[in-house]
């Protein structure tokens, strides 16, 4: 039997990926192969070319199981994939672990980056999208009586490149030596200097970082302090989710787990505009273009393993707001100082058509405090025909979504040991059977070694500055309601 997982609801308002019936074609017994077809299609879709370009691009990846089992990671071919569009697509597939190469046992392919080959905005169809697959290799030997689900995910290109780190201003913001002054970072070749006091003189060369008295650094010594050699900075190129993960993206990951996994990673609270729960046995959400709040690091490890993705730095969080931009003290994700104040009044709330009526044509628009005190508002919500420009839109330089406010992003933090080792590994799509995410360097449960950055809707403007560090090595393990997540590869 073969089934449809979509990701996200139609609507004519809707920035999120639709995803068409899946079907298993040419099917080949002797050589067991198979082709996975089906439609996809997203709005708002972009590349530029321009200095410095980047583009959106979907993430997709697929689940199987056989005979009602457990389900499992599909692993697409290396190559051969092939689709339809109304514009030139490349296909990006991606390994488990990016920086070793590609083997179908050690080191298979995991998911896709789908996006656009030539400069051009709009909607982005795939009238069929097919993608190779040895199922012969996932110890398949007939393609019959197999169920099937397709995962998509929106994500924004971060090119390569050197940027700002820290305004020099916001609370325990990176500082440059002997100064308020921001942090360039480049390549681990350059000198990197990351000081919260203005009379430290310190000098520091390759991967090392001087951070004194930034949030969650007790560190004062004359010794920098070290990054793994792979530590994600924020320099390499990256992709990140252009919204954070939403209520269907997360009944969809809870429904592809075990009874035992899935209890131990579901929130069925129902406070705060979260809406998931339980029904004989399936998990669904009355509000499915909401983003998912109420989550805790074990739940957001879990979903970035299972997507084969991972966490993000807060380096790469700064990089991801700013981008090559001179940094601004006490900006905001879109790249001013300024932050409406407006009690926002709420038209066809907790539908897909959710809108705000009164939102700022001057200042930034953010989901925080002075603004709701409902809960996260809908993913893209600001990013409506007329908000032609990022400040109207809470856009990042990159045209990523809700950076400042809505959600909390939970990051890699460098103001702790245990989230300096990381080294960008990214998940394999497997759980372990207790539903914790089993990757390597990962932070443990115990989320020593995360912090969170970026403000929520639940308390004030300066959470929302993008250098802001207030929280940047805080630890929870209990979920809360303004906690959500966001991931990158």
């Amino acid at each position: 039997m073969l089934i449809l997982c979509c990701l996200c609801v139609v609507g004519l308002r809707a920035n999120h990926i639709q995803v068409g019936q899946l079907t298993l074609t040419d099917i080949d017994p002797i050589k067991k192969t198979a082709v996975l077809q089906c439609q996809l299609r997203w709005q708002n879709s972009w590349r530029s070319d321009a200095n410095p370009g980047n583009h959106d691009a979907a993430w997709v990846f697929f689940k199987f199981r056989r005979n009602n089992g457990d389900w499992q990671h599909l692993h697409p071919a290396p190559q051969g994939h092939s689709a339809t569009a109304t514009s030139p697509v490349s296909f990006q597939p991606e390994s488990a672990n990016p920086r070793e190469s590609f083997h179908p046992t050690r080191n298979p392919i995991v998911g896709l980056l789908l996006y656009r080959a030539t400069p051009g905005k709009g909607t982005l169809i795939f009238d069929t999208l097919r993608i190779q697959w040895h199922y012969g290799q996932e110890g398949i030997e007939s393609a019959t009586s197999l169920e099937l689900r397709v995962f998509a995910l929106e994500m924004v290109y971060v090119p390569e490149g050197p940027f700002q780190l820290g305004d020099g201003q916001s609370t325990g913001t990176f500082r440059g030596t002997g100064s308020n002054t921001p942090v360039s970072i480049g390549d681990f070749a350059t000198v990197l200097k990351c000081e919260d006091t203005s009379n430290d003189d310190a000098q520091l060369e390759g991967a090392g970082i001087w951070i004194h008295g930034s949030a969650g650094i007790s560190q004062t010594s004359s010794s920098p302090v070290q990054l793994n050699p792979h530590f994600p900075t924020g320099y390499r190129s990256f992709y990140v989710m252009k919204h954070e993960v939403s209520q269907q993206n997360y009944t969809d990951f809870l429904n592809t787990l075990t009874p035992v996994q899935a209890s131990a990673r579901a929130y069925t609270g129902g406070t705060f505009r979260h809406n998931i729960q339980l029904q004989s046995g399936i998990y669904t959400t009355s509000t499915p273009h909401l983003p998912n709040n109420w989550m805790n690091w074990e739940d957001a490890a879990a979903f970035a393993d299972w997507a084969a993705l991972r966490p993000m730095t807060e380096n790469e969080f700064e990089k991801a707001c700013r981008g090559n931009q001179t940094a601004l003290g006490g900006e905001f994700a879109w790249g001013t100082t300024g932050i409406t104040n407006n009690s926002y009044l709420l038209q066809a709330a907790g539908t897909i058509a959710e809108s705000v009526s009164n939102s700022s044509s001057i200042a930034g628009n953010a989901v925080y405090d002075q603004t709701t005190t409902l809960g996260p508002f809908r993913s893209g919500i600001f990013a409506e025909p007329g908000s032609n420009n990022r400040v109207q839109a809470g856009a990042s330089f990159w045209g990523i979504m809700e950076l400042s406010g809505n959600l909390v992003e939970l990051c890699i933090t460098i103001g702790r040991a245990e989230g300096r080792v990381f080294t960008g590994r990214c998940g394999d799509g497997i759980l372990d059977a207790s539903g914790v995410a089993n990757v390597a360097d990962w932070p443990a449960s115990s989320a020593i070694g995360i912090g969170f950055r970026g403000g929520s809707w639940l308390f004030g403007s300066n959470l929302c500055r993008v250098s802001d560090r207030q929280d940047a090595a805080t630890n929870f393990t209990t979920r809360f309601e303004d906690i959500g997540f966001r991931a990158v590869r």
